[in-house]
């Protein structure tokens, strides 16, 4: 028996618009449909956004940047801690990332993320700071700085010199207002804050600031630029950060025993004398780990 299908079935279901289905036949003379090709899987979406990250970075390491001398930091500081903060304005998200990477005597290497999200625009990277311990507020405490992108190795950025003012020179602070109060148990990334909230109000502009006790890295916990749609507010904190830079530990460790040595020999400002009332490991009054 053929097997062919007569031609004349072939016109008959061409003029009444039937299209034929593809048949094998199997050793028995059954047939079964054609197997149907796997449909491809649609193409990943391409990020369009604006990213700005490397010329950021390009900015700092040729030098038409500078970044800061100070960096604000907490007593007793220990490798993994880390302190964020998040914000929204005008449709753009900002966090913020402060984390310790090691410690090494009276020397200290600190990251901080600068990263921002929009419809439009993205940008991440990351600096790095070699901080000297015990330094007071106002004086100079980065020694060396770096910038790079999270999981990358970072390029060296010079340092702004320290500003001198006159002491005759006029402050704005006097067309401001200035309050300052106390408050307690305000929760957030999972802990309970308590501390002071400043005030500051001048002709259109007011903003308050909330400063946690026994906090990491200036303890900041929430900023209000009122009327402005600003508010920065902590999002995580923790102890068991990893770098976010690459780092080789050998080197590092060298550069910070190397800086150390340089106080020793006089070419800098000499660590300050331990304290013999040094306080404990301070398990019971620092922040403890919570992640949003």
């Amino acid at each position: 028996m053929s097997r062919l299908v007569p031609a004349a079935v072939l016109m008959v279901m061409f003029f009444c618009g039937f299209t034929p289905v593809p048949v094998s036949f199997g050793p028995g003379g059954g047939s079964a449909p054609a197997p149907v090709p796997e449909p491809e899987k649609p193409a990943e979406k391409k990020d369009d956004r604006l990213d700005s990250t490397d010329m950021m970075i390009e900015m700092y390491t040729s030098g038409e940047m500078k970044t800061s001398w100070w960096v604000t930091l907490h007593e007793d500081p220990a490798a993994g801690q880390f302190w964020e903060t998040s914000s929204e304005s005008y449709g753009t998200t900002t966090t913020q990332r402060w984390q310790v990477v090691k410690v090494e005597g009276q020397r200290a290497i600190i990251e901080w993320q600068m990263k921002t999200e929009s419809d439009y625009a993205v940008s991440n990277y990351v600096f790095a700071y070699l901080v000297k311990l015990g330094v007071e507020a106002g004086d100079v405490n980065v020694l060396q700085a770096w910038i790079g992108k999270p999981g990358k190795k970072a390029g060296d950025v010079e340092i702004m010199e320290k500003a001198e003012y006159a002491a005759d020179a006029e402050t704005p602070s006097e067309d401001y207002e200035t309050t300052e109060e106390e408050f307690s148990d305000l929760e957030l990334a999972g802990g309970k804050w308590s501390g002071k909230v400043v005030t500051v109000k001048g002709e259109g502009f007011e903003m308050k600031t909330w400063t946690a006790n026994d906090a990491w890295f200036g303890g900041v916990i929430k900023t209000e630029l009122v009327g402005a749609e600003y508010v920065s507010v902590l999002s995580a904190f923790g102890d068991d950060a990893k770098p976010l830079l690459k780092w080789d530990d050998v080197e590092l460790l060298k550069l910070m025993k190397k800086s150390a040595d340089e106080d020793v020999q006089g070419k800098d400002v000499k660590d300050p004398p331990a304290k013999d009332d040094a306080k404990p490991d301070p398990k019971d009054d620092s922040p403890k780990k919570e992640e949003k």
